[in-house]
């Protein structure tokens, strides 16, 4: 499935770039081409965090699309 794929290939990585630089902010901004996204076409809502094994805290931001940051 792709969100098991995201979660071992990305949330992963992000996992280990939040401990070893917690100061780092990371935006994650969904795209029409993302397989992981519910929506096809703008606007786009966030990432779903729970299913992709994301952490609903520290400095990972997830925003809508388009949006302005």
């Amino acid at each position: 499935m792709p969100h098991d794929i995201f979660r071992e290939q990305i949330s992963a990585r992000l996992q280990r770039l939040m401990t070893s630089s917690p100061a780092t902010e990371i935006i994650l901004v969904p795209s029409v081409r993302d397989i992981v996204s519910r929506h096809m076409a703008f606007p786009q809502a966030m990432l779903d965090r729970e299913t992709l094994g994301l952490p609903k805290v520290g400095p990972l931001t997830g925003i809508n699309a388009p949006a302005d940051v």
